[in-house]
């Protein structure tokens, strides 16, 4: 069966549709369109009461024959046809791929299989086999195969496999692999951690568990954790009895099970703050799987209303 192209109440201007089957064009609704260009798409696109400035619309991957999502919601309801489902939004200069967009407004970027965009603003970034992102700030980024945001703000990043980024501040850092919840990290390449209420700053951390700024595990028992000092900064990282030290690594096992802390200062901006503990007998005899500790925090109340003032939010609040 042919699906026609629907239009209703809507200002067409300047468009180029381009498709190759009967069934290709594309639903609209209550939309504002101009100088976009529709190209290979399906009856799984929907069109609903948003405005497009500059847009390309493409449900044929060119560059990215793997950028694909099973199962997709498209429409309203799960579909295995590739297509696009926007609602209230408004999308400047973009291409948007197999992506589901609601209540948003997105600007010079590029969406390319994404779950789901709710109620978030995206600006120069790039957004590609994502999962779902809700009232979150996304500037100059990238996010490649990054699940799970909720009410952050990230800038001038790029997130690679994340699975959750849940009320967080990430500015000029490097993800990969990684939690990170209630957190602030600035100028960091993190790889392989869980990140619970800790603010980093320029620092190179690998395989550990934060919470409070207390590590507290490691996600692999069978690697170190790495505290490193990212090149080209002026200040040392400071031990608590004052020593200098570029890397801090924290052994796997050890025969002994030293209590001795290690402070690592809360600003490498010149100016000595509170530290984070580093508790190595605690670390030896008590590390858990990234699975069980957090579950452990939420049998802990950590999550709760008491400790959110304790990070700035951003400023979507519910």
């Amino acid at each position: 069966m042919v699906c026609k192209s629907y239009t209703r109440r809507s200002s067409v201007r300047s468009t180029v549709t381009l498709y190759d089957k009967g069934d290709s064009y594309p639903y609209i609704n209550r939309s504002a369109v101009e100088s976009c260009t529709f190209e290979n798409l399906t009856n799984a696109t929907s069109i609903h009461r948003s405005k497009l400035n500059a847009v390309i619309l493409r449900e044929t991957p060119q560059y990215l024959n793997f950028a694909t999502k099973d199962n997709c919601k498209c429409g309203g309801s799960n579909s295995d046809n590739k297509g696009s489902y926007i609602k209230f939004c408004n999308i400047d200069t973009s291409s948007v791929e197999d992506s589901d967009l609601r209540r948003s407004k997105i600007q010079d970027s590029t969406l390319i299989s994404v779950a789901q965009i709710k109620w978030s603003e995206i600006r120069g970034s790039r957004i590609i086999n994502s999962g779902s992102i809700k009232r979150c700030e996304i500037d100059e980024t990238v996010l490649w195969n990054a699940t799970g945001l909720r009410w952050s703000i990230v800038k001038k990043a790029d997130l690679t496999d994340c699975s959750r980024i849940k009320r967080s501040t990430i500015q000029e850092s490097t993800l990969k692999n990684s939690i990170v919840s209630h957190s602030s990290l600035s100028g960091c390449e993190v790889k392989d951690c869980a990140i619970y209420r800790t603010t980093f700053e320029d620092l190179i951390l690998e395989n550990g568990i934060w919470k409070h700024g207390t590590l507290v595990g490691r996600i692999d028992e069978t690697k170190d954790v790495v505290i490193r000092q990212i090149n080209g900064k002026t200040n040392k990282l400071q031990t608590k009895t004052g020593a200098s030290d570029e890397v801090v690594n924290i052994p796997v096992e050890g025969n002994n099970s030293p209590t001795k802390h290690l402070s690592i200062p809360t600003s490498l901006n010149g100016k000595r703050t509170s530290g984070y503990r580093v508790d190595r007998g605690y670390l030896l005899e008590h590390s858990e799987s990234e699975e069980n500790f957090d579950t452990q925090l939420d049998e802990m109340r950590d999550l709760d209303a008491e400790n959110d003032s304790k990070i700035p939010l951003p400023p979507y609040q519910s």
